[in-house]
């Protein structure tokens, strides 16, 4: 039974993390052309983004006017990444004390249930919260912050 609980959750994850790749803003935006594009369109070409003289599909070199770090198309991948993760976690968490809430409910006469609905809702928060942190400090670290 426990396996079949755990390759349950393990399929609702890989749903959710395929859902959110797939609807992300940065899969559903229009490649942005550039002068390259411009000249590969106007030789017949197939037309795309390109980046150091490679085609990409989803990430261009710059992105907006290209004069800042932030207009770097490695930022917006991670920031991407970030987003994504931040979903993932939440969506996990939420799951996670649901559980734990759920096994301490149904414990009644059986304290050793009781303590490991308990212990799991401790370790979810533990989670959070180290994951809050990861994320001050990566807000921290990068010039500017993520976020902003």
């Amino acid at each position: 039974m426990k396996i079949k609980q755990t390759l349950t959750t393990l399929a609702v994850i890989i749903g959710v993390f395929t859902g959110a790749l797939a609807y992300s803003p940065m899969a559903l935006a229009a490649p942005s052309p550039n002068a390259a594009d411009n000249a590969d369109a106007q030789a017949g070409g197939k037309g795309g983004t390109t980046c150091g003289g490679a085609k990409v599909a989803i990430l261009s070199c710059t992105q907006g006017a290209g004069t800042t770090t932030k207009d770097n198309g490695v930022w917006a991948l991670l920031v991407l990444t970030l987003q994504i993760l931040t979903a993932a976690v939440g969506i996990v968490a939420v799951g996670g004390i649901a559980y734990g809430a759920a096994l301490y409910a149904s414990s009644g006469d059986k304290p050793e249930q009781a303590k490991q609905g308990m212990q799991f809702i401790r370790n979810v928060v533990i989670g959070l919260v180290a994951y809050g942190l990861m994320f001050v400090v990566l807000n921290f670290i990068i010039p500017g912050g993520i976020i902003g």
